[in-house]
């Protein structure tokens, strides 16, 4: 694990680790270098994080969803916007919603 301020953004240090196949990243600010998940999936290593709101993206699939336990959304997604053309995986994009907090 590293820890940084947050004026850097995580993909920064997450080139330098050395990170096994079936590792799982988690980005807070790393979510627009689209190079950078193309190259984590390469090596089998997963990526989870958040989109931009004006992200651009086309649903290729839907999948059904268990909203009773606070999943809304469950979509396979493909990049469109032109800066994202080196990312070619195609993306699983969840949405969930917690009835406590009322937070989506």
């Amino acid at each position: 694990m590293t820890i940084t301020e947050g004026k850097q953004q995580d993909i920064t240090q997450g080139r330098s680790l050395e990170l096994d196949a079936g590792s799982i990243v988690v980005f807070d600010r790393g979510y627009t270098d689209f190079t950078g998940f193309n190259l984590l999936n390469s090596k089998g290593i997963y990526s989870v994080t958040r989109l931009k709101a004006n992200t651009k993206y086309r649903v290729i699939s839907r999948n059904q969803t268990n909203k009773e336990q606070g999943t809304t959304s469950d979509q396979t997604l493909v990049l469109t916007d032109p800066k994202a053309d080196t990312c070619a995986i195609k993306l699983r994009r969840m949405g969930y919603s917690d009835s406590e907090i009322g937070k989506h």
